[in-house]
């Protein structure tokens, strides 16, 4: 069973921003949750480090810059979630 906890490590110490920080976890969280292979994260990664496999993305930390670009494309994180909080809220 699945568990309903997740547990983030800050690697880096530059955290002065956290509500922005926080942000973007939640984002990162919600495009993961919501991803159905759109392909839409890929096309925006200028690095090329963002691919599919099979219905979820995978990241390539060889290639990611940490430019966070994926993230902030799109609000709610990613074009799905955007659609699916739109059409929840009308």
């Amino acid at each position: 069973m699945g568990k309903n906890h997740l547990k983030i490590i800050i690697v880096d110490d530059d955290t002065k921003n956290i509500p922005l920080l926080l942000t973007r976890i939640d984002c990162q969280i919600r495009k993961y949750q919501s991803c159905i292979a759109c392909q839409g994260c890929p096309a925006i990664c200028k690095h090329k480090a963002i691919a599919l496999l099979g219905d979820q993305y995978s990241i390539d930390a060889k290639k990611c810059t940490g430019c966070l670009e994926c993230i902030a494309h799109y609000s709610q994180g990613c074009l799905v979630a955007k659609v699916t909080k739109t059409r929840r809220e009308q």
